[in-house]
């Protein structure tokens, strides 16, 4: 079910590429160049907090850096498991589209969302025909609407997660999946952090009680990106002392050849984490469902 993000009514959808229309406050969502507006009225007044130019920008690094392909093989070999052929799936801050992309072949019926325009026109042009919504993931306009929800390193730049999570938990069908990514242990917070506006980095502890708080039975939690770990506590060690304060992250600006080799070191990880879990990592991946 659709409601509507003001006033939570149930919403009607006339006919394609007509706006949503809510009975009860009268406001009408549009559509503009194939993406649905659904955020509330005061969201759509707020200034992004990303430069005009860094969607664009992250569209060239997803294609060719380690650490988003890498990702990418592990979360896509993972998720298959959740998301069945025919089902509804939601990937709420899709951005681009590089995951969505990615878990095309499965069959399902894949839905797009996020709060920047500028993201989901990209993400428009790498996946031309599923439904794309501009929204807020404070106050989600659906109620048991999909199956499986994913959010991929999304929660770390939320202000309120637990009231992110519990609209979440309300999106989902009865028995449906929430499929969630975090960057890993608030010591290795360092400059990449605050160039991507993150709030927090999460503690296993952490990331567990916040699902459980907004209503989750977590099935599985463990870390990846687990075999470049002493690595990435090296860097984020060295930022520090070098006091390195630059917006763009050092961890981005790497050889090739470099890439190649540690690309294949962390993509190697999805062969042991579709058996076993990691204990230790840089990043978390939760896997939990609506009773």
């Amino acid at each position: 079910m659709t409601i509507c993000p003001d006033c939570d009514a149930p919403m009607e959808w006339i006919s394609p590429g007509s706006p949503y229309l809510c009975p009860m406050c009268y406001r009408s969502y549009p559509t503009n160049e194939t993406i649905t507006y659904l955020a509330p009225s005061h969201t759509l007044d707020t200034t992004a907090s990303f430069p005009s130019d860094s969607f664009e920008q992250l569209l060239l690094t997803e294609e060719r850096h380690f650490w988003f392909k890498s990702r990418g093989d592990i979360l896509e070999k993972l998720l298959e498991a959740y998301i069945k052929t025919g089902s509804k799936f939601l990937e709420i801050g899709c951005g681009n589209g590089y995951m969505l992309a990615r878990l095309s072949h499965i069959g399902a019926s894949l839905h797009g969302a996020d709060l920047f325009l500028d993201a989901l026109k990209f993400c428009r042009s790498r996946l031309p025909s599923i439904p794309l919504f501009m929204l807020d993931i404070n106050k989600l306009p659906f109620k048991e609407e999909f199956d499986s929800i994913g959010i991929f390193d999304v929660l770390e730049h939320i202000e309120d997660d637990i009231g992110s999570l519990s609209q979440i938990h309300r999106a989902l069908k009865p028995g449906g999946y929430l499929l969630v990514t975090v960057p890993a242990y608030p010591f290795l917070w360092g400059p990449p952090d605050t160039a991507a506006f993150h709030k927090r980095r999460y503690t296993r502890n952490q990331l567990s009680s916040r699902l459980r708080s907004a209503g989750f039975k977590v099935d599985r939690l463990t870390f990846f990106n687990s075999f470049l770990f002493p690595l990435l506590v090296v860097s984020r060690i060295w930022q520090k002392k070098n006091i390195y304060s630059s917006q763009k992250s050092l961890e981005l600006q790497i050889s090739p050849f470099l890439n190649k080799i540690l690309g294949k070191i962390m993509s190697a990880e999805k062969a042991i984490l579709r058996w076993a879990n990691f204990p230790v990592g840089g990043s978390l991946l939760a896997i939990c469902h609506r009773d």
